[in-house]
């Protein structure tokens, strides 16, 4: 089968460099691999005679400019199949739901859980859900856990209004909370763009850690129409300081029976492939995490913060955390598992 991939190295997406390694490891692909928009011109031909074109998260044609309304032109003259992953999969989905549909979009990859994913995407594609995964070659434990100087360490970024949510902006409260409980604690937080990591120097912070603190990605409601966020844009335009609970209260009936958007993400793979234990905020993680079993749980108020301090404290609790999580990482949830299962759909189209 005969495979065009294209992303953009350069785009701020690290986990698409785990997917490109991956396909770039399989032996029963006859794989081009096209990287950055100043390859795009030269695509005419690869699309034409191609079996199947996948987009990966850094090129997304949903978003509007000239390159990309260029490169759907040429995926609209493929001869193949075309596989589209949605980046940002919590805004723009009439955008994305654009480009699925003129594009003839064969198959969307996306990170969500069902039913959200077949909400969203469900009568305009074929749609499979395939959430991130760790890369081993690159996460993989470097230290021994109790010789880790950082007791807690986290990289994050800071969630926009229209997510209707503050649970992972809560997170800095939290860690202010812990600092002051835990005065001699080495902590490394940070919500900051500029603090964050490339790929390898973000597995060299998770294996100085302990310990990582996160959440859930995504926005708890998903909008096709995305007629919620353009009115909570304008309101914010109106009343800059208003509140996430004003904001939230006054599209309630909007609201009511939309399917949630909230889903694990590649931070927490890669964490587990470090052998770093994580503290996570209570969620569904695509029905993949368990709490006090694969994380140790804290509740979205950080109400039960003390006893989750103290769990911190029992060694065999932690390490059995650890053990399980990693067992778990390796033994279904790297890219080579996720690429297996993406391969057999890719055959069946």
């Amino acid at each position: 089968m005969k495979v065009t991939l294209l992303l953009k190295r350069r785009g701020g997406f690290q986990y698409d460099l785990d997917w490109r390694d991956a396909f770039a490891t399989r032996d029963d692909l006859e794989l081009a691999i096209v990287d950055g928009p100043s390859a795009w011109s030269a695509l005419a031909k690869p699309v034409r005679d191609t079996d199947r074109v996948v987009l990966l998260h850094s090129v997304d044609p949903a978003y509007p400019s000239g390159r990309n309304r260029l490169l759907a032109r040429m995926l609209r003259r493929r001869r193949g199949r075309l596989v589209y992953f949605p980046r940002n999969e919590y805004k723009s989905f009439r955008h994305k739901r654009r480009f699925i549909r003129e594009a003839r979009v064969d198959l969307v990859v996306s990170q969500l859980p069902p039913p959200s994913s077949g909400y969203l995407y469900g009568d305009l594609s074929r749609v499979v859900t395939l959430p991130h995964a760790a890369n081993p070659a690159v996460y993989r434990p470097a230290s021994a856990w109790q010789d880790r100087t950082i007791v807690i360490g986290s990289r994050t970024a800071v969630y926009p209004a229209i997510l209707l949510d503050d649970e992972r902006n809560r997170l800095a409260r939290l860690v202010q909370r812990i600092r002051a409980l835990r005065p001699g604690w080495k902590i490394d937080y940070s919500d900051r763009h500029e603090d964050r990591f490339d790929r390898r120097g973000w597995a060299r912070f998770l294996n100085r850690c302990r310990f990582t603190l996160a959440s859930e990605a995504g926005a708890p409601y998903l909008d096709r129409s995305d007629a919620i966020q353009l009115a909570v844009e304008r309101r914010l335009r109106r009343n800059p300081g208003i509140s996430i609970a004003e904001l939230r209260q006054a599209q309630a009936g909007r609201l009511e029976g939309l399917p949630s958007g909230k889903h694990i993400t590649s931070r927490h793979f890669e964490a587990m492939g470090c052998g770093t234990c994580q503290i996570l905020v209570r969620g569904a993680y695509n029905g993949i995490l368990e709490p006090d079993v694969h994380y140790l749980p804290v509740a979205p108020d950080g109400s039960d913060l003390e006893t989750a301090l103290r769990k911190m404290d029992d060694p065999g609790y932690v390490s059995g955390l650890v053990e399980r999580s990693y067992d778990l990482v390796r033994s279904g949830h790297t890219h080579r598992h996720r690429l297996d299962q993406l391969i057999a759909v890719l055959r069946d189209l």
